[in-house]
This record gives C-alpha cells, sequence and structure tokens, in this order.
C-alpha cells in the first residue's frame, strides 16, 4: 500500500464559518463508494484568501487510481453543498545513479505544487536483498539493525554505480518538485552518517 498527502484549497467568501471537504480513492473508472469517504475540516491558510486541508490518501496497488471529492460548508448559517470533483492519479518511476558506491539508502522527497504537502518514499536498491516485514526487535543502535547491516554489505559487492528506483505519485499533469537523499541507513536527516541531498527537479506527472 502506498500513501499521498494531497492539499485541498476552498476559497474564503463572505460570511464563511465552516468548509469541510469529504474523499475517497477507487481505481479508474469505479464509482465512489461515499459511505467510506473521509472528511477533514479545512482551516485559513497563511495567505489568507483560501482555506487548507491535507488529504491522506491510501493508495491499494499499483495504481492508477481516481481521487473523488467534494465541499460542504455553512455561510450566514445556511448549509451548503457542492458538486464531486474527480482527478486521475498516477505513477511516475524515478531512477537514481550512485557512481560512489558510497550510499546504501536513498529516499524521494517530494512536493506536489508550489505549496504541496511533502511526501516522502523510500527507493529500493537494486541487487539489495529485501527488507524483512515489520517484526519486534531487540534494541540496537540506531542505523546498525541487522536488515541495515546486510543492505549496507550487499551494496558493498554490487557493480557500480549503485541503482536506486522509487515511485512519485500525483494528479495526471500535476508539477512535481523532488529531491533525493542519499545515506549510509535510513533516515532524512543529511548531516547524520555523513547523507547528503542530492539534485532538486521539477516534472510533470
Amino acid at each position: 500500500m502506498s500513501q499521498l498527502y494531497l492539499v485541498k484549497e476552498f476559497s474564503e467568501i463572505d460570511g464563511l464559518e465552516l468548509c469541510v471537504v469529504h474523499w475517497t480513492v477507487t481505481r479508474i473508472g469505479a464509482a465512489p463508494d461515499w459511505q467510506t469517504a473521509r472528511a477533514r475540516v479545512l482551516h485559513p491558510a497563511n495567505r489568507g484568501s483560501v482555506r487548507q486541508g491535507v488529504l491522506e490518501l491510501d493508495l491499494q496497488g499499483d495504481g492508477p487510481w481516481t481521487l473523488h471529492h467534494f465541499f460542504d460548508w455553512v455561510r450566514h448559517g445556511v448549509w451548503q453543498s457542492g458538486p464531486a470533483y474527480f482527478e486521475d492519479l498516477g505513477a511516475l518511476p524515478v531512477e537514481y545513479l550512485d557512481p560512489s558506491g558510497e550510499f546504501s539508502h536513498a529516499t524521494l522527497v517530494y512536493n506536489v505544487g508550489e505549496h504541496g504537502w511533502t511526501n516522502v518514499a523510500p527507493m529500493e536498491l537494486e541487487g539489495a536483498p529485501k527488507p524483512p516485514a515489520p517484526a519486534p526487535e531487540w534494541p540496537e543502535q540506531p542505523g546498525h539493525a541487522l536488515s541495515e547491516q546486510r543492505i549496507r554489505t550487499r551494496a558493498e559487492g554490487l557493480e557500480l554505480p549503485l541503482r536506486f528506483r522509487g515511485t512519485i505519485i500525483a494528479p495526471v499533469g500535476a508539477h512535481v518538485f523532488y529531491s533525493i537523499h542519499l545515506a549510509r541507513r535510513n533516515g532524512l536527516n543529511p548531516m547524520a552518517d555523513s547523507g547528503r541531498w542530492a539534485y532538486r527537479r521539477e516534472i510533470v506527472v
């Protein structure tokens, strides 16, 4: 299962007291089931002219998917509802080649649009062992769990350049800004374990 965080906005209007966004995700072509939809109250954004909320999307399978959403609002004490909208979500593969062989972990960090929420997605190292299913472990020094040791050991024996693969999920046609964080262990602190940030790029899904 994949996750995606998307920002939705509703323009401020005179007398607006409350605004709620409802959403659900389906496979492309499937009808939405509004009985299982999620909802979130929108709050005034820093820019002042809109209300904002972050939608957490749980995506099953490899896609593509369709996001369905609509707004309810209260204005001058009257409850109103708007039409339902839909937008298709696509998955775009991203590849990064590390000629140094120094790093064994890579993470995609991306935003959908200039003011989008930050999404974080781990990248797979081609040829490295798959991480085990989550299970309780004895406390270990951060960055030195057995699974990470195996990945690092395997990475040292791989032919250069090391090839990392990940996936960006976003609305079709959206502008996405992304960077890649490289490290010897899982994490997003570029100051820890000699981690560093790779380039920042913009793409259209």
